[in-house]
């Protein structure tokens, strides 16, 4: 066989192996298969006439999984320039773009498209729409809009799916925290199951709303659930000192020893809550030895 005739049908295997490779549907589903890298790669091997929407749209997904955020965002801006989309594949990706914008740091502009989410979902309120509420309300938070955050953290929690709400309300028991709304953000709190995820962030938020009370007892009682339940975190020398506290307003000179004892085992010298801790113990110990003596 002539070397041009060889050359002219491995020309002709290629591109019918090529263009086979770049059908959009290959697109599609090897994104759908996980494999983001293959995906994005055929799509940029794609010639544009025959470029397709759902394509795109796996493509910007591919992009964003592989970290190539300004990829993904310039793919999902050409996704919502079809005006074929209904509302509801729209919103898909305006909340995808509302949460690279967050990620990226970009608060202001993931409030916007949120809300530009949730706007045009106003009249299907539902999961969907509590998706967008809730990355408003984060990026509100992010901003240092509490108040305004705290009404989407609401707005999110009406309508979100049962297994999304200890988290939401979680973060609004944050929100209300930081606006010093303790006892709103309590009763959030505590609707966090006590095995989920954000259960250990929950038990000291509720011992720290006890301290703001000036509520020794209840937070004792708080960070030692925690202590029980979750010891990896509540390892840090604070939770001692304010074990020690409690103990103190108790009378307990017995327990602040061993309390005192076991954080001066555990935290290096230089440790500021250590030496507040050493402190509190002197003053209490003397205090109660004075006592002892007298009587």
């Amino acid at each position: 066989m002539k070397l041009e005739v060889f050359l002219g049908i491995l020309a002709v295997v290629f591109l019918v192996d090529s263009v086979a490779a770049q059908h959009p549907i290959d697109v599609q589903s090897t994104a759908a298969r996980g494999d983001y890298y293959q995906a994005f790669l055929t799509y940029k091997k794609m010639p544009r006439r025959v470029m397709t929407t759902a394509a795109t749209l796996a493509a910007a997904r591919s992009a964003w999984a592989l970290s190539l955020p300004d990829e993904a965002v310039a793919k999902f801006e050409q996704v919502l320039k079809d005006q074929s989309l209904d509302d509801v594949s729209r919103a898909r990706v305006l909340l995808s773009r509302a949460i690279i914008e967050y990620q990226e740091e970009r608060y202001q502009l993931a409030a916007i498209y949120a809300e530009r989410m949730v706007q045009l979902l106003k009249d299907t309120p539902g999961p969907l729409r509590a998706q967008g509420w809730l990355v408003w309300a984060e990026a509100l938070s992010r901003i240092g809009s509490l108040a305004a955050a705290e009404t989407r953290f609401e707005s999110a929690i009406s309508e979100a799916a049962p297994k999304e709400i200890p988290e939401i309300a979680f973060l609004l028991g944050r929100c209300r925290f930081n606006l010093g709304k303790y006892q709103e953000a309590q009763d959030s709190f505590e609707r966090v199951p006590v095995d989920h995820i954000r259960t250990p962030e929950a038990l000291r938020f509720l011992a720290k709303i006890s301290l703001q009370r000036g509520e020794l007892e209840p937070a004792a009682f708080w960070l030692a659930r925690g202590r029980d339940d979750h010891p990896d975190h509540f390892l840090d020398s604070w939770v001692d000192y304010v074990l020690l506290k409690a103990a103190i307003s108790e009378g307990d000179l017995e327990k602040a020893k061993k309390l005192s004892e076991t954080a001066f085992s555990n935290f290096p010298p230089s440790d500021s809550w250590l030496t507040l801790m050493q402190a509190a113990f002197e003053h209490f110990q003397w205090q109660k030895t004075g006592l002892a003596l007298r009587e």
